[in-house]
């Protein structure tokens, strides 16, 4: 049976939200702040403030002022009571009789230690000629002698209690009066910390002690964003759509593509991240055939090979195209051969396999990989989980990394089979990501760096870029030399120069050389490094200026920029005496560093900015326009957008899929995908047949034979719970939880989870304490 997925994108699911997106929240909250901000400094900027506005931020900054004095005079008095009150304590715990009742305590829990002991001797003794030996006189012997040395114990851990109360009573009076004052600084200390900070982030009056339209626009802003911190993810969405709708023209779709599925992301590389299911779908039925085609029986073959025959001969009648009648007849060949008819019948059978599972769609893929669960070891589900759009429904905080114990299996002999498999298909292509966005528009990431990001935007906008940032300037400049006027690469050095949509690129010196997608070539008619980019002085702590070696040396090395030195440098000898000598060799290698595209460029309240969609906390940034123009550091590249499919881009930025009815969370049955078993796994034992096929006795012999702890751990699990949700609600470590449940697992028989709960999915599990 499968199931139709009840989140249709990543960022909907909660605990995928909490690990793929961390700053998801802020980073949509800024793109709604940023908006509106620019929006109000159009306004307000030529406009007289607002007197109630003006009033409402003085009397703030007067309020958080007054409060925060107030504070910090009443913190410093508490500081003497505080210390009256420690010495006070301090000469009570010296006297007489309380340095006695510390030496009783301290006497009777050595005695309780020893008692202690002594009472486990007995104890063991006790189970074991209970178990073994009842009628042994030893057996009462031990229990006398338990039962005496536990009176004991009794006895001396009252008086313990007697002698702590004791101790307790005359320092009560110090430790209430201590918790108080104690409880009073901490929360005069987070009230000053309170109206610090949001002092600091009040707008600034002026010297006067008025309010410039600067100040009245930012403190709007800073309501604006305190009511936002009170929507949920939905709220703001919501607003954002809303925003979209009323200014289509101020949103390109690629732009609200990119807010909507990657505000917040995290920023690491997206290789590895995503793999091909179709490529393992057809990877393991491959294998299955190849088996079932190593077992054929002789009678089997002849009758395959005929019907192969008879269809092929049919199929070169009808042909036309050169290539695959040659094919066809290769085959044919390969057929009529007695030493390769059984290879030619294996390729045919894969040929037409391959075909099925290409007219597959991709949820048919994934719900016939998922009908196929219980076949795969679970470290190797996890893998698959992490790299398709299964980990939608994950509920799993660890979805992408396999605990030790799985690494563990993962890396063991029994399971070099599966190992094989997950590696090949994992390892195909680990930039398959960017031709899977290219061709369809719907694969989201899991995690992207600055350049993946940028790549990304350009196939929303029809475009394919190479891979990499140093093939970019190649990429913008063959355009410019197709569509001279329109497509450009060059330094920017006038705001026309940043269109929406234009990719800007930083340079930089790095001590590392860098690796093939990110060093700077030299480029035919643009001159990457200037004159009056070479700096020439070693910018270097510990360097000894104006000798000779303390200036850089550029050149062209190997297609790429270089720059070497070998500067003086002070070096301690006998100390404190001190010598200058000439130090190893600086060598450092001009790369790109940084792409983000350009959004607009705007005008806040405190200035021009180039606002980007870029890395960092993934999302709409603000970048100050004087950073940007006529650095020789930044170039810019522009494109005019191509043709893109606008179904593929409308149903990403579909309102109803982005928010779907509550209704619509609820999971729905759908048809099941193709499924076949996998000939590699051995069959199933009888315990791990259906629940039905083992009686009901068996089963409670079987839940008998689990320790309190596993019997809580199994019930939470097959409630639905998430193994983190287990360990919180436990107070445990998730380790400690799957080392519960492979333990349960393990007296069951069964292999997989999804088993275990199947055996008990009619299991009253009232009786058990969840707590």
């Amino acid at each position: 049976m499968a199931v139709k997925p009840k989140y249709n994108f990543q960022w909907q699911n909660p605990v995928l939200r909490q690990t793929i997106y961390p700053f998801r929240d802020k980073k949509l909250q800024d793109f709604l702040s940023y908006f509106v901000e620019i929006d109000l400094w159009k306004e307000l900027k030529n406009a007289a403030v607002d007197p109630k506005l003006a009033g409402e931020l003085v009397w703030e900054h007067k309020k958080l002022q007054t409060k925060l004095n107030r504070a910090k005079l009443e913190k410093e008095k508490i500081g003497p009571a505080l210390k009256d009150l420690e010495q006070k304590q301090r000469a009570v715990r010296a006297s007489r009789e309380a340095r006695l009742l510390i030496y009783k305590k301290a006497n009777l829990e050595a005695k309780l230690s020893s008692l202690k002991a002594k009472m486990n001797t007995a104890q063991r003794r006790v189970e074991w000629y209970a178990q073994f030996a009842p009628d042994h006189p030893y057996f009462e012997k031990y229990t006398k002698e338990f039962e005496l040395t536990k009176i004991s114990y009794d006895a001396i851990q009252a008086e313990l209690k007697e002698i702590e109360k004791e101790y307790n009573a005359k320092m009560a009076v110090f430790d209430a009066k201590s918790r108080s004052l104690n409880a009073k600084s901490e929360n005069l200390t987070r009230q000053i910390e309170q109206a610090s900070e949001r002092l600091s982030r009040l707008p600034r009056l002026d010297a006067s002690g008025g309010v410039s339209q600067g100040a009245a626009v930012r403190w709007k802003i800073m309501q604006y964003e305190e009511k936002l911190t009170i929507k949920d993810q939905r709220g703001v969405i919501e607003a954002i759509l809303e925003r979209f709708n009323e200014e289509p023209e101020q949103f390109p779709l690629w732009l609200r593509y990119m807010v909507i599925h990657f505000s917040g992301m995290r920023y690491q590389s997206a290789h590895g991240s995503w793999a091909d299911a179709r490529d393992l779908l057809e990877s393991l039925k491959i294998e299955e055939l190849m088996v079932e085609n190593q077992k054929i029986a002789p009678e089997e073959l002849d009758q395959a090979v005929a019907e192969a025959l008879a269809e092929k001969r049919e199929q070169k009648e009808s042909e036309t195209d050169s290539k695959k009648l040659a094919q066809i007849e290769r085959q044919i060949r390969m057929l009529e051969s007695q030493y390769n008819r059984g290879r030619a019948v294996l390729e045919i059978e894969i040929e037409e396999e391959s075909k099925a599972i290409s007219q597959l769609t991709e949820r048919e893929v994934l719900d016939s990989l998922k009908a196929m669960q219980d076949q795969f070891p679970e470290w190797a589900w996890k893998e698959i989980v992490s790299r398709t759009d299964l980990r939608l429904e994950t509920k799993e905080e660890d979805w992408e990394t396999l605990t030790p114990e799985e690494t563990q299996e993962r890396w063991s002999w029994e399971q070099r089979h599966w190992r094989a498999i997950m590696d090949a298909w994992e390892r195909k292509d680990i930039t398959g990501w960017r031709k899977q966005h290219e061709r369809s528009l719907s694969l989201i990431v899991s995690r992207a760096v600055c350049n993946e990001v940028s790549e990304h935007i350009h196939h929303l906008r029809g475009l394919i870029p190479g891979a990499g940032l140093t093939s970019k300037p190649v990429w913008y400049l063959n355009h410019q030399k197709a569509n001279p006027g329109k497509a450009y690469f060059k330094r920017p050095a006038r705001i026309e120069d940043l269109k929406t949509g234009a990719s800007i690129l930083w340079l930089g010196w790095v001590s590392r050389e860098p690796n093939a997608w990110q060093i700077a070539h030299p480029l035919s008619g643009v001159e990457i490094l200037p004159a009056s980019a070479k700096t020439t002085a070693v910018n270097r702590r510990g360097i000894v200026k104006g000798k000779k070696g303390d200036t850089w040396n550029y050149r062209v090395e190997g297609n790429k920029f270089v720059r070497r030195a070998r500067p003086f440098i002070t070096k301690v000898v006998n100390p404190p005496k001190v010598k200058t000598v000439k130090g190893p060799e600086i060598k450092e290698w001009l790369r790109w560093t940084h792409e983000a595209i350009v959004i607009d460029v705007v005008e806040m309240a405190d200035g021009k900015y180039v606002m980007t969609f870029e890395t960092g906390q993934i999302g709409v940034n603000l970048r100050p326009l004087s950073h940007i123009l006529d650095r020789w550091d930044v170039f810019v590249g522009y494109i005019p957008e191509g043709e893109v499919d606008a179904a593929k881009l409308g149903s990403m930025l579909d309102r109803d899929k982005i928010l779907p009815p509550p209704a619509a969370l609820v999971e729905e049955e759908v048809q099941p995908g193709m499924a076949f078993s996998l000939p590699m796994v051995e069959e199933p034992a009888l315990e791990e047949a259906e629940p039905g096929v083992v009686s009901g006795l068996e089963i409670v012999q079987l839940w008998q034979s689990l320790t309190r702890r596993e019997k809580q751990v199994v019930a939470l699990i097959c409630l639905g719970n998430s193994t983190r949700e287990v360990a919180t609600r436990l107070d445990t470590s998730t380790s400690n939880i799957n080392s519960h449940m492979s333990n349960a697992m393990s007296k069951f028989g069964v292999k997989h989870r999804a088993s275990l709960c199947a055996w008990l999915a009619d299991w009253d599990f009232s009786s058990v304490d969840l707590k």
